[in-house]
């Protein structure tokens, strides 16, 4: 029987608010164009999203979406860029 073991998000550093993981092994391309979008647009695009708001439009650039694009979670708390409408929102209310 083989044994694959993943790592758990409760191993991730203290100081990681939050982490984006694969619950599965994925192919290579495939992750990487999901990789690519997800960065790219949470980081140019919108600045009062976090990024865990990316993940579904990221999961349909995969050529297997419901396969590769399903492998990627988000572990942890809503994470947003320094200086976004949302974070100003979140620490001043």
């Amino acid at each position: 029987m083989l044994v694959v073991s993943y790592e758990s998000p409760f191993s991730l550093p203290v100081a990681s608010p939050a982490a984006v993981g694969n619950l599965w092994h994925v192919t290579d391309g495939d992750i990487d164009r999901f990789t690519e979008y997800l960065l790219t647009a949470w980081l140019t695009e919108s600045r009062d999203k976090s990024l865990a708001e990316f993940l579904p439009n990221a999961r349909r650039k995969c050529r297997f979406p419901y396969l590769v694009g399903a492998a990627p979670v988000c572990y942890g708390v809503p994470v947003y860029l320094k200086g976004s409408p949302a974070l100003r929102e979140l620490t001043e209310g």
